[in-house]
């Protein structure tokens, strides 16, 4: 939670505790006044009185504060968002802005906002300048599942299959690493026909199981797990020939 947040949690507690208090003095004290001047029935709307008016005082105390919350509120940091939904959003503004610069001071020194310039590359045919610069953003974030994604894309936009297959496992990988579970879903949708071609351990082919079982994605979890075991049995199965060999080259009793 936000500082922000956990300050206002704050001053509304502080605010409450307060009309509590003011709403208790007052119904005392119209009690009680009520009760000196004209006995129980006077008491007893005296207490009222001053219920109604702690109600009224608590009611006034709630909109000012929760005025106070929406004038307060900033708007959701861009780099919250999921890494596609974030380049959609970055790229829309510099589509908006074009060659102004009035975004300039949002988007630079980010991962997030590199990208957006790399999508700008691809909008206007230049798969390959856009390719230097993911091979250049690489270099500063080696681990970055999304810069990975990026990659995988211009490479099989250029007709690079064997190379894009690479960076797919790469991006699927560290988008699972990192819980990215989202991104390493698209990444993998992205695939198409080339998804057969694609190589994980068997382990990533598990957990990539796991987390398109959890999104709904019933045939694609079953299809995962298939290459989940298909990638766990070439080991077993080597160990079988090999003991087949040894027994085979044994002399006969």
């Amino acid at each position: 939670m936000a500082a922000s947040d956990n300050r206002a949690i704050e001053v509304g507690a502080s605010a409450n505790a307060v009309v509590l208090l003011v709403g208790s003095l007052a119904a005392l004290a119209g009690g009680l006044a009520g009760f000196r001047w004209g006995g129980t029935l006077p008491a007893l709307l005296g207490l009222l009185s001053g219920v109604a008016l702690g109600v009224l005082t608590h009611a006034i105390a709630r909109v000012v504060i929760g005025s106070r919350r929406l004038r307060e509120r900033r708007a959701p940091d861009v780099r919250a968002l999921p890494p596609d939904q974030a380049l959609q959003v970055l790229g829309a503004m510099l589509a908006a802005t074009g060659n102004s610069g009035a975004a300039k001071p949002l988007l630079d020194g980010g991962v997030l906002g590199e990208l957006a310039r790399v999508r700008k590359q691809l909008d206007a045919d230049d798969p390959e300048g856009a390719l230097a610069s993911l091979e250049l953003l690489a270099t500063t974030h080696p681990r970055s599942p999304a810069l990975a994604a990026e990659r995988a894309r211009v490479l099989r936009r250029l007709g690079r299959v064997p190379d894009s297959l690479a960076a797919s496992r790469r991006a699927i990988e560290l988008a699972l690493h990192g819980g990215m579970n989202r991104l390493a879903v698209q990444v993998h949708e992205e695939l198409g026909e080339l998804e057969p071609q694609l190589e994980l351990a068997a382990a990533s082919w598990a957990r990539l199981a796991r987390v398109l079982a959890a999104s709904g994605r019933a045939d694609a979890a079953a299809h995962a797990q298939t290459r989940a075991q298909a990638a766990s049995a070439p080991a077993s199965d080597s160990g079988a020939d090999v003991a087949a060999g040894a027994e085979a080259r044994s002399p006969i009793a």
